[in-house]
Formats: C-alpha cells, structure tokens, sequence
C-alpha cells in the first residue's frame, strides 16, 4: 500500500492532515511538551473510605451445576469434600480450582499454588501476604489471567504480577481488584472489608506517588500506571456501583488520568526519529490498555474537539511493522486502535466546521489504509486480504474456528471493518442501509459468527467493541440476531462478572429508539458532508441519556 501523502492544495491542509493522519508525517515530541501537565490529581479518592459499601446491590453471575467458570474468567470450583451439591453457594476457603486438568489444593504448595509452570516455587515469599491474600493473589494468576488473553505474551500475568510483587501501590490495588470478582463467589462481610482495605491502601499510595516529580520520569511510570489501570478496570467491571449515569464514569476519568501519565513518561522525548523508539513490555501493554478504554469509549460520547484532538501518539511508536502487530492485550493492533481516535477527532472537526473540504479528503484517506490493512502476531504472519483469511478456517460443526490462531486473527481482523462502519456512519454519516455500510457489516458478521463465544478459547480478545458497532449497524433482524446470540452467550450460565451487562441492556434499548426515530433516507452522493443528518450524534445524545457512558472494552 502507498503511505505517500496525498496532493496537498494548502498549508492549512497539510497542517489538518499531518495533525489527524499523524503517520503520514510522524515526529517525536519534542521536550517542552513534557512539561505541558502539573501534578495529575487523583481520581480515586472519592470512593477511597468504601468501595463496596454494600453487597447487596450485587448482580452475581448464575454458576453452573458442575462449577464450571468459562467466561472471561477460568476455573473450576469444588468443595475440598467433594460434595458438589450447592455449587451456587461456595465459599473460596472451601472449594479448588482446577487448571488446565490440574487440581490445585490448599496443600500443594499454597492455597492455589499448583499447577502454575510460569511461577517458581515460592514466588509470593517476600511479599508479606496473609492466607487470605494469598488466596485473592493466585485467584488473579489462576482464573483471571488464563482469560486475558490466548497470545502467549500475557501482559496480565507477566507485566502486571511483576509489577505489583516490587510495587506497594500496584499490589495493593491487584488485590483489592480481584476480590471485584471473588465476592461473587463468598459474598462475606470479612471478604467486604478485605476488599475496602484494600482499595483504601491502593488509593492512599496513589495519591502520594502522584505528588511526587519522579512519577512522572520516562521509565517509572509502569508501577503507578498499572496501579490504575488495575483500579479503573474494578469500576469498569463492578458496573452495579458506578457513578450515576449524569457523571463522568471514574474508569472514563481514571482512563484519562493515567493518559496523562503516559503523556510526560513518553520514551519519544529522547529520540530524535519515532521508529527509533524504544518501550519496555510493560509501558507497550499500559500504553495499549489506557488508549483502548478511551478511544473505544469516543464512539459513544458526545463530539468535542478537546476531548479528541489527544491522538496517543505513543501508540505509533516503533518501525510499522510494530504498529501493526496484534496486541494481546486489546485483541487488536495499535495502529487500527489509533485510527478509531482519529476517525472521532474528524467527526469532531466536522461539527465544528461542516462546510470543511478537508475532512472528507482525510477520511477518505483512511478508507483507503483501511481497504489494505495488515495486522499480524507472534502466532502468524497474517493474511494478505479478508478472503484469503476466511478460507484459512476450518469450521467445527458449529460453524466455529476451534484454534487459538484463527481465534487471534478473526477477532482482531473484526477491527477492520468495524472502524469502516464507523467512519461510513459517524463522519461521512451514511445510513445504516447504505451499500458501504452493508458490504463491511457482512464482513463484520462472518468474523463474529465463526468466533466462540465461551470454552477456553474464549478471552478478552474478543471482538466486544466491534460487536457493540455490528449491533448499532444491523437494523436487519438476521444480522441482529448474530449480535443476540454473541450477547446471550456471553451472559448466560458458566460466565462471569464482566461489562458486558449494561451494554446488553443498553443495546436493546437503542434498537427500539432506532427503529423508531432514525429514517433509513436515500443517500445524497453529492451533498455536502456537514449538510448530512447527523443521526450517530442523535444517537450518542439518547444513548448517554437513557444508560450514560458505556465501558465498551
């Protein structure tokens, strides 16, 4: 594919396209900007005295008759007796989890300690952890991590659990985020006051690391980073106890706050070329998480230019062929996350300015990146086009892929289309009918339908966020039917906790207000852009009103 510009007409053009299509002429930052920000504030006090103050608000997810959890979370409960007959009401002190054909008992080495071939004997010694938080420790190691991701390099595992054995903050937070989950499975007081002495700590340590100048140097930002990152994603899936819908989301801000971290520590201010650029593991997995949470989250929030004109540049780091490497941690690679942001800054300029020439000649060049676009993996090289991907798959009986390299390749190929879809329906603002819009929606649904949706080859590599855009594109009942079943799969017996049912509601909601107030009108080639109905805002506007800002990743 061609990355040479295209014909500049203008200084003004070339400005507007070198900002939004920031790799057709990609710097480093140069190092006044790092001193652009002050002290970050902290946005975790407000629940810092109880994050849970209660249990009973909780919506626990249904356990299976055999304790079978095999959503976004693995593990098997028993009771140490053996007696499976209350499987609904187990207690962690007093049920197993079985890994991979292990089963790993209070006596191996540990609560949880067998079974687990990435840790060497011993690993927790030096941390000074309780029973109890030994328990939640190797609950994040052997339920949580194994449904991260199916890539081998699982940033969940590898970056995060190093950080918080050396990092107080980190740890503390680590903890306080597993038992979002365990209190699901031992609803107890104890477990309650675990988890808010946990939160409380974290939050404390927080404050004092983000009033403190060396935070905030390139290369020791990855403890407090992954501090928040572990904080903000409890809010995200403890969707119970969110702020209400007419405030800004805690995981939106605390999304923002870590960017701005991310910002001043950017490893590109000592380089004097971006390909050059060098990131640790852990700043490349911070860095992918923190810009998923938010560019996933502009699709769903009202336009404005100073909320999208940050374009995580620092995704873009590295040769090209690092920027189109699949990253496990977000199921996609960090070039494709970037041109969602820069689809949203150009619907944002187009509101500002919907007589603007350039907007169009910018998106059409994303169109074009996107007719072509690669991504591979450390499992594969990748498929030169959707056709040659589609007939790699070999489909079980069930129309499934049933390898971790198809997994891999189809949810992040989903990507492609889904941001065609959104360019098409939010800059361009083409109806859900029209002929572009249905041609990547079909590709979208191929991918979709052939993805499992449970077992182990279920993770969060899967396509959620293109899943969300598949639904608000269907308006036909087959296609939205590919989109229930995804849903009800994903929520029904044997999953788990996740941020998956507010959307599910919120979805079906959006179908009756579309169908009632959006207007499949004939398109008009050869009206100006900004002249269009702008229905994705409408929709924005009814989404936000009736369920708030939606966690999307």
């Amino acid at each position: 594919m061609n990355d040479a510009p295209a014909t500049i007409t203008s200084s003004s053009t070339t400005a507007f396209l070198g900002a939004t299509i920031p790799s057709l002429f990609l710097s480093v930052p140069n190092m006044e900007c790092r001193q652009t920000h002050d002290f970050v504030s902290n946005p975790f006090l407000e629940f810092s005295a109880e994050r849970h103050p209660t249990l009973a608000n909780r919506v626990r997810p249904v356990i299976s008759g055999n304790g079978v959890v095999d959503g976004y979370i693995k593990m098997e409960m028993f009771h140490i007796g053996g007696d499976n007959a209350s499987p609904a009401e187990p207690k962690l002190g007093t049920f197993r989890f079985r890994r991979q054909g292990t089963v790993v008992s209070p006596d191996d080495g540990g609560p949880f300690g067998a079974g687990i071939p990435l840790l060497p004997p011993n690993f927790s010694t030096g941390m000074k952890l309780d029973r109890t938080d030994e328990k939640l420790w190797f609950f994040h190691l052997v339920a949580y991590c194994p449904g991260r991701m199916l890539l081998s390099d699982n940033y969940w595992c590898k970056e995060v659990v190093a950080i918080a054995v050396k990092d107080d903050c980190a740890r503390h937070a680590l903890l306080a985020f597993a038992t979002a989950y365990v209190l699901d499975y031992e609803p107890t007081e104890e477990m309650r006051k675990r988890a808010n002495h946990h939160y409380r700590t974290a939050v404390q340590l927080l404050d004092q690391a983000l009033n403190r100048e060396n935070t905030y140097t390139v290369g020791q930002d990855d403890g407090i980073v992954v501090a928040m990152i572990l904080m903000l994603s409890s809010d995200i899936v403890n969707w119970e106890s969110r702020r209400p819908k007419g405030k800004e989301p805690l995981w939106l801000e605390g999304s923002r706050a870590a960017r701005l971290i991310l910002d001043r520590a950017d490893p590109g201010h000592r380089y004097w070329k971006p390909q050059n650029v060098q990131s640790s593991a852990a700043r490349i997995g911070n860095a992918n998480w923190i810009a998923s949470i938010e560019i996933c989250a502009q699709p769903v929030t009202a336009l404005s230019e100073e909320n999208t004109k940050t374009l995580f540049l620092w995704l873009l780091w590295g040769s090209k062929v690092d920027a189109h490497k699949i990253q496990g941690v977000t199921g996609v690679c960090p070039k494709l996350l970037h041109i969602f942001s820069q689809i949203t800054h150009l619907a944002a300029f187009l509101k500002k300015d919907p007589k603007s020439i350039v907007v169009p000649e910018a998106a059409s060049r994303i169109q074009d990146r996107l007719a072509n676009f690669w991504q591979w993996s450390d499992a594969s090289p990748g498929h030169p086009s959707t056709a040659a991907l589609m007939e790699s798959c070999v489909l079980d009986k069930d129309g499934k892929v049933s390898d971790s390299v198809r997994v891999t390749e189809l949810s992040a190929h989903s990507w492609i289309p889904a941001a065609e879809i959104y360019l098409h329906m939010r800059v361009f603002r083409k109806p859900r009918s029209h002929p572009h819009v249905l041609r990547s929606l079909k590709v979208l649904v191929q991918c979709v339908k052939r993805l499992p949706c449970t077992g182990k080859l279920f993770t969060s590599q899967s396509p959620f966020f293109p899943v969300f855009l598949m639904a608000v594109a269907s308006y036909r009942e087959e296609d939205r039917e590919v989109a229930r079943q995804w849903f009800e799969v994903v929520l029904g017996e044997a999953q788990c906790r996740s941020s998956v049912p507010p959307v599910w509601t919120a979805i079906q909601k959006l179908w009756h207000w579309l169908d009632k107030e959006v207007k499949e009108q004939p398109y008009d080639e050869e009206q100006l852009v900004g002249d269009r109905q702008a229905w994705w805002e409408d929709m924005v506007d009814e989404l936000v009103k009736e369920s708030g800002v939606l966690s999307l990743v």
